[in-house]
């Protein structure tokens, strides 16, 4: 394993293991962010995390996809 194909194993949020299927070398057919709802939240901090760009990981598009009640 090269040190790039380590990092694109890793979410660029958390730093954690992100579970990508193309990053293992899998179809991303199989890869859980097909059948999971990312927010436009979650995406946008992964785009502004910076290059490389990097899947984020299921914790963090969870996480990030809890939205506060403000009445």
């Amino acid at each position: 394993m090269t040190r790039e194909t380590a990092n694109n194993q890793l979410c660029p949020l958390c730093e954690g293991e992100n579970h990508c299927a193309i990053a293992a070398g899998q179809a991303a057919a199989s890869c859980w962010c097909m059948t999971t709802e990312i927010s436009d939240e979650a995406k946008k901090a992964a785009a502004e995390a910076g290059p490389p760009q990097r899947c984020i990981c299921p914790g963090c598009a969870q996480r990030r996809a809890v939205r506060v009640y403000s009445p």
